[in-house]
């Protein structure tokens, strides 16, 4: 008899698991605020440490949330075949957007819960990451103290 899987052993391995986060970071991207302005290399890195976060979060998941959300997320991906021959997260940024408007204001509300978890996991991942902190800090108005002082305290009164 096989061992079941425990909740936080993740059954998706290997390939899927490379494209479940190359999924969820082609999600995320569009709905990630364009400020600060962030050079390539500073991008790149928050976007891997946002894909690994992003895809921890799904695969924290109990099993019976995780399977129903991760064939969501596939079929997310699939869909713009039909219409595109092309996958999810090889459409255009504009295709890509109006997609998840779509899906954001669906009558399905299974379709509505699928962007609201990646948008508030992918907001908070991007915007609590050092990299990000640093450059909101260095654009904050003049006077103003930045987003957090070096005591990481939030700035302000």
């Amino acid at each position: 008899m096989r061992p079941a899987v425990s909740s936080t052993e993740s059954p998706v391995r290997g390939r899927a698991a490379d494209r479940l986060g190359t999924t969820l970071l082609a999600v995320a991207r569009p709905m990630l605020p364009t400020l600060p302005p962030l050079s390539d290399d500073d991008r790149t890195h928050v976007e891997a440490d946002l894909m690994e976060h992003l895809r921890a979060q799904i695969l924290a998941m109990p099993t019976h949330l995780r399977i129903p959300f991760t064939i969501a997320l596939f079929a997310f991906e699939a869909l713009p075949v039909l219409s595109y021959l092309r996958p999810f997260h090889r459409v255009s940024r504009e295709t890509q957007t109006r997609i998840i408007s779509s899906w954001n204001r669906s009558p399905i509300p299974q379709f509505r819960d699928l962007i609201k978890l990646v948008r508030s996991c992918a907001l908070l991942a991007y915007l609590d990451h050092p990299i990000v902190r640093r450059h909101l800090a260095d654009v904050s108005p003049a006077g103003e103290p930045g987003v957090h002082d070096s005591d990481g305290e939030s700035g302000g009164a």
